[in-house]
């Protein structure tokens, strides 16, 4: 398999993953969840909804999502590519560290 084709489906497996996690975690339909979509304005996501969302983005990337960082996911397109960008590399850094 070439390297751009796995890149790929781990894109794609990492858009499913978010949606599944705003799904869950806000109350969205999945049908309504769109790269497009603001958290606050499209889905009304009031801050509890947001903690739920940063936690479980935290388990998917493998480490700790900054307040910085957090505040700047404001969008579903925002959340995969945080994921998407960090996961491969907290994960090395945690295996590193053991």
């Amino acid at each position: 398999m070439s390297a751009k084709r796995t890149e790929v489906e781990n894109y794609n497996t990492t858009r499913e993953r978010v949606f599944e996690i705003i799904a869950n975690d806000a109350g969205v339909s999945f049908d309504r969840i769109a790269e497009d979509k603001a958290f606050v304005h499209d889905f009304k996501m009031d801050q509890a909804a947001h903690e739920r969302v940063r936690a479980d983005l935290e388990s998917e990337v493998g480490c700790e999502i900054t307040i910085d960082d957090a505040e700047k996911i404001t969008t579903v397109q925002k959340a995969i590519n945080y994921v998407f960008i960090h996961q491969q590399t907290c994960k090395n850094a945690s295996n590193r560290a053991l």
